[in-house]
């Protein structure tokens, strides 16, 4: 039997290898799934264009806006895919790093980075709900409060691509 279940986790220090990876290393093993919650990017950690955003960490080009519309998964996918020069849908950690910790838990403003625009909705992530009972199900980061939750991939929710 598999599990799956999302996990709240802060990431406190950015030089610091985060205990996470040994935690999920060891729950993966006994066949417990878990995803991080939250992954804040240090702050100051992007340079910008007019439209996108470079985490000097991960080297990680960000649409500063979503993609006007809200889709499915495979919808959100095409999207990403149609902009052409590498973008695509993030993996769910990837989409997660956007979440201000500070903000998702002090504030009424949506859970992201102030420099990016997001509603304080679903945003879709590429990455499966790696779950047999629930197989038509994505993971997407909820930019009302930072968590992350498996969503059946034919509900709409918004998209933001990186390259």
């Amino acid at each position: 039997m598999t599990t799956t279940c999302a996990l709240r986790l802060a990431m406190p220090h950015p030089t610091r290898r985060p205990l996470f990876a040994g935690v999920s290393a060891l729950l993966a093993a006994v066949g417990v799934f878990v995803w991080p919650a939250r992954a804040d990017a240090p702050a100051g950690t992007y340079t910008t264009t007019a439209t996108t955003a470079t985490d000097t960490n991960t080297g990680l080009e960000w649409q500063l806006l979503p993609e006007p519309a809200a889709t499915t998964q495979s919808g959100a996918r095409m999207a990403c895919a149609a902009l052409g020069g590498g973008w695509r849908l993030p993996s769910v950690l990837e989409l997660v790093s956007l979440v201000d910790e500070e903000r998702a838990t002090t504030s009424a403003l949506p859970a992201i980075d102030p420099l990016f625009t997001a509603p304080p909705e679903y945003s879709w992530s590429a990455t499966a709900y790696a779950n047999p009972g629930s197989p038509s199900n994505g993971w997407a980061v909820n930019f009302a409060n930072g968590d992350t939750q498996p969503r059946s991939t034919s509900l709409a929710s918004r998209v933001r691509c990186v390259r």
